[in-house]
């Protein structure tokens, strides 16, 4: 993330792809943390326009999540950077409208997650007035 912010691609990419390599190499990979290295890897090569690039570890990102139902909101940010990079490839020729579905889906998942937020601080204050009653 230091990297990233000083504009050091090269150096998050390589430490991001290190990150990747030894958590690909646990006996049980952990999704979440699979989605986020693949994600941040993508949003460096959006950082340098290799959008063609940054669209195969955003996909990779999606595949690594579909199997982890309760994160929406991590969902939503991979949808938000795949809308961002379709957008910049339809710019040369590709379907816009690929672009408009991936930024729907990420307010779809966003919405989503933030119900789910609300529900659960809610269900929690419920709880914890029925005991204190």
């Amino acid at each position: 993330m230091i990297y990233m912010k000083q504009s050091l691609y090269g150096d998050a990419l390589e430490c991001y792809k290190l990150a990747l390599d030894h958590q690909m190499k646990l006996e049980y990979s952990n999704n979440n943390a699979l989605a986020e290295i693949y994600n941040n890897i993508c949003t460096i090569y959006i950082q340098q326009n290799h959008y063609s690039q940054a669209l195969i570890y955003c996909q990779d990102a999606e595949n690594a999540l579909l199997h982890e139902p309760h994160n929406k909101q991590q969902l939503s940010l991979i949808y938000s950077n795949k809308g961002r990079i379709l957008f910049k490839l339809a710019e040369s020729g590709s379907d816009p409208e690929q672009a408009a579905n991936s930024f729907h889906k990420a307010y779809e998942m966003f919405e989503k997650s933030s119900k789910n937020i609300n529900h659960d601080a809610l269900e929690q204050r419920l709880m914890k007035a029925d005991f204190d009653v």
